[in-house]
């Protein structure tokens, strides 16, 4: 980070926030099938994220301040039947198509899904793509096309999602554990973009994750995103390991 982005003060522009998630994973399309072990390390690395240390520093972002957030995985889903397109969308625009939308609705209303809300917490769906499949939308989304986090609106009720790429066979675990940090962390303090904590910076607004772009740290034993922290006016994550020699320093980058 540089030192403008340290003078950097994230507000919270009074939307909704995300305090007690119920977390699913999706593992979308017939890849997974071959990929058992890779889907079994994804699940208990994400686990491991949300039962750790990594989203402690995130109570400084909820209402009323210091508040911890409640996250549990609630659940896993595979869909081998049917599988995401290549390119698939995902658009932020109104009206704009989304393959990962319509596969979420249609698991929802197929009771393949917890209900988005049951009164005292809010679903976060997390969709996890085959290896190779990349995004159709990310340039209309400002988006580089790694993961991306969003919401609409399906019979009545809010439905918040995400969605990862997966990497190269070498280093698809930490690709995707990085990049679910990342969309899991923004989808928690700004589930609706723009309307939960973000902050200016060159001309545009970011989110928590934003600034720390490029920045990945082990946490009890999982690659994760870094993310801003107003109390210290840098990026953290957690209580922290350093990096052993060879490990991944930065984002992978998916290989399709």
């Amino acid at each position: 980070m540089d030192g403008d982005d340290k003078q950097l003060k994230f507000e919270n522009k009074g939307g909704p926030l995300l305090s007690h998630v119920r977390l699913y994973l999706i593992y979308w399309g017939s890849y997974w099938k071959q990929e058992g072990k890779l889907m079994s390390d994804v699940t208990v690395s994400i686990g491991s994220m949300v039962d750790g240390d990594y989203l402690s520093q995130l109570a400084q972002y909820n209402v009323p301040d210091g508040q911890p957030f409640e996250v549990r995985l609630a659940g896993t889903v595979t869909d081998y039947e049917s599988g995401p397109p290549n390119p698939f969308s995902d658009s932020e625009k109104k009206g704009g198509p989304s393959d990962v939308r319509n596969e979420i609705m249609r698991l929802i209303d197929g009771d393949k899904l917890g209900p988005p809300s049951d009164g005292t917490s809010q679903a976060l769906y997390m969709v996890i793509m085959p290896k190779g499949v990349t995004c159709s939308t990310a340039d209309d989304d400002g988006e580089d096309g790694d993961g991306q986090h969003f919401y609409f609106v399906h019979n009545g009720q809010q439905v918040y999602y995400g969605w990862s790429r997966s990497g190269a066979s070498d280093s698809a675990l930490e690709r995707i554990t990085s990049t679910l940090s990342e969309e899991i962390v923004e989808a928690i303090t700004d589930p609706e973009p723009g309307k939960g904590w973000v902050a200016s910076a060159t001309g545009e607004e970011v989110e928590v994750c934003d600034v720390c772009q490029g920045v990945n740290l082990r946490v009890d034993g999982v690659l994760v995103r870094a993310y801003y922290s107003n109390r210290v006016q840098d990026c953290v994550a957690g209580k922290a390991a350093p990096l052993r020699v060879g490990e991944l320093a930065k984002p992978a980058v998916a290989q399709g």
